[in-house]
């Protein structure tokens, strides 16, 4: 319906001569509608055709229905609500490692409980499974927001550390350290941080330190950031290619690579 108005306001001057046309499907795709929301929609237009005035026969194919068409008619007929519909189809994307459409599910859910910190959490984990870590820090600070969990602010301040915003991710622990919640591994991720970055400034002079090099390499390989790490291990050896404790972080970075 809204297609059909949107169509005859363009073709008369109700909107001006030369209005800025939006294509349907680009609005559709940023929406957060799961294929749930769309088939149980379609399922209802069927059911209402089916009586006065259409009388049309509806045939269904109940023998290769899949998982999103079955949830969609459970719907329709009330033997599920919603929400629940929502959580078996999060485990269907999610049980077959399709995470774009998992997260699609979180974001819905999240549009009809917009205060709900477990919510968020769970759309924050799915990108950091895509490596969306832009998204995925606004999903934790917003879980953060409304239920200021250690766990959650953990995940706020590693999204930037993984795009390399570590004063980004600072300024976040440094917040989250004030409150009294703040548990010892947030405690400790914001030294590691604020190490890392004094370190940094140092090696600017002494930037042949074994001693500092070796300290920022194993920092980095602490907060995730295993590329810096390998780099400076590299560095390291090749000054001095017998030094014990870049020979064992190296060890150590292959292991769990493995």
């Amino acid at each position: 319906m809204a297609e059909c108005f949107y169509a005859a306001m363009l073709s008369s001057t109700i909107i001006g001569t030369s209005p800025r046309k939006i294509r349907i499907s680009d609005i559709r795709a940023q929406y957060t509608l799961t294929q749930v929301d769309t088939l149980s929609g379609t399922y209802e237009i069927r059911i209402l055709k089916e009586h006065w005035p259409f009388y049309e026969k509806i045939k269904t194919d109940t023998a290769h229905r899949t998982i999103p068409e079955a949830l969609a008619r459970t719907l329709v007929v009330k033997q599920l609500s919603w929400d629940r519909a929502m959580e078996k189809l999060y485990q269907y994307y999610h049980q077959k490692n399709d995470f774009q459409n998992t997260l699609r599910v979180a974001e819905a859910v999240i549009m009809e409980h917009p205060y709900g910190a477990s919510f968020y959490a769970k759309a924050g984990s799915i990108c950091l499974r895509l490596k969306d870590f832009e998204k995925g820090a606004v999903y934790f600070r917003k879980a953060y927001k409304y239920e200021p969990s250690p766990v959650y602010a953990r995940f706020a301040a590693l999204c930037p550390i993984h795009q390399n915003r570590l004063v980004q991710s600072l300024e976040f622990l440094r917040d989250a350290a004030k409150d009294n919640r703040a548990d010892r591994t947030t405690l400790r991720l914001l030294a590691v941080i604020q190490n890392i970055m004094a370190l940094e400034n140092t090696l600017k002079v002494e930037n042949a330190n074994i001693h500092l090099l070796n300290q920022l390499a194993g920092s980095y390989y602490f907060i995730g950031l295993e590329d810096k790490a390998r780099t400076l291990v590299d560095r390291i050896l090749a000054i001095e290619p017998s030094n014990k404790r870049s020979l064992k972080l190296l060890q150590q970075m292959d292991r769990s690579s493995k």
